[in-house]
């Protein structure tokens, strides 16, 4: 029952934050990645609920040496009896007892000497997820949870959200074209989340002997018996999560070069806000000032959002035209 209440206890990671400041899937990568593989690992040392983590055929009566034997040796499948007939001629394909033995029939033999290392490497492949989270956390510093702390109604007395609207106002137009770093930084991570999940298929491919890249087409050619479910469910996620992420990051390119984008997105995001003032506002701001706003609008009342956005848009008409600096105003158009 330790196992099992060692999982149970990993439900409380996949809650979310009270303060959100990153995209879904990156959520996906660092939160439901890692409960995924650091629950495969306790699974298999869970052996009473889930049988044993590798299972040898043999016909002595101490098969638990045995099976003690080939988790600490390699084991083999032979090449020629992947072709061979299942149930008759070999019990699995390619598991089968070897006819002979020489250097030539030998060299046809793939060992798999990766058993007793799985518990380990999921762990190892669990803290490369978490890398990306790592940083961001980092680098953040918990600036999102600050700029929308008591911007809720429902927890706040009305005059402390009024306070805050006008702290929170004055602070981007005081800071205006400064946050670029930010959304930078952020999308570094988001990358990283990509590299890291390809880098792993081929990391994870290595440590299986070339194996998994092709491992959900040919699951059935493995012998480990839970240790197979463990890594095509593996290399299923795998593909997933390597597919949102690269759409993620493609993206995040069409946002960086089409500022166009911008606008909608951020009225996708939250219709509380009239179209115009928010192309009045991404029209004045740089990218960096845009997700900070757009993240913002996740993290607090849509109708305090609403009114945050338009009397932004009227702050920052007023700095502009305000402006000595040049003719232009210091908060033009930019595509950055």
């Amino acid at each position: 029952m330790s196992a099992i209440k060692y999982i149970g206890g990993l439900k409380a990671y996949l809650a979310a934050g009270e303060c959100v400041n990153e995209s879904s899937i990156f959520r996906l990568h660092y939160q439901f990645t890692v409960v995924l593989l650091i629950g495969a690992s306790i699974l298999l040392t869970a052996a009473e609920f889930f049988g044993l983590p590798i299972n040898c055929i043999t016909n002595l009566d101490q098969k638990n040496v045995i099976n003690t034997y080939c988790w600490i040796h390699s084991t083999f499948t032979i090449q020629d009896y992947y072709l061979r007939e299942r149930g008759s001629q070999v019990a699995e394909p390619g598991v089968g007892s070897p006819q002979g033995y020489d250097e030539e029939i030998e060299a046809k033999w793939r060992f798999h000497n990766y058993y007793q290392w799985v518990v380990f490497f999921l762990f190892f492949q669990a803290f490369l997820c978490y890398i990306p989270k790592f940083i961001w956390n980092t680098c953040e510093g918990g600036l999102m949870a600050t700029i929308a702390k008591g911007l809720n109604p429902g927890l706040h007395r009305e005059e402390e959200v009024t306070s805050r609207k006008k702290v929170i106002i004055d602070y981007i137009v005081k800071h205006i074209r400064m946050h670029n770093g930010y959304v930078f930084k952020y999308w570094f991570c988001e990358l990283l989340s990509f590299v890291n999940i390809i880098g792993q298929l081929f990391l994870v491919d290595k440590f299986l002997g070339g194996e998994f890249l092709t491992y959900g087409p040919r699951v059935s050619s493995f012998l480990n018996i839970l240790n197979e479910k463990v890594f095509i469910t593996v290399w299923f996620w795998y593909v997933i999560l390597g597919t949102l992420l690269g759409a993620l990051i493609l993206y995040r390119i069409a946002l960086f070069t089409l500022p166009g984008l911008r606008p909608r997105a951020m009225h996708k995001h939250n219709k509380a806000v009239p179209i115009e003032t928010v192309e009045a506002i991404t029209n004045k701001t740089s990218i960096g000032d845009w997700w900070i706003l757009y993240v913002l609008s996740t993290n607090i009342d849509p109708l305090v959002y609403r009114d945050i956005m338009t009397r932004l848009s009227k702050e920052i008409e007023t700095a502009n035209s305000n402006s000595p600096y040049n003719s232009a105003g210091l908060y033009s158009s930019s595509s950055v």
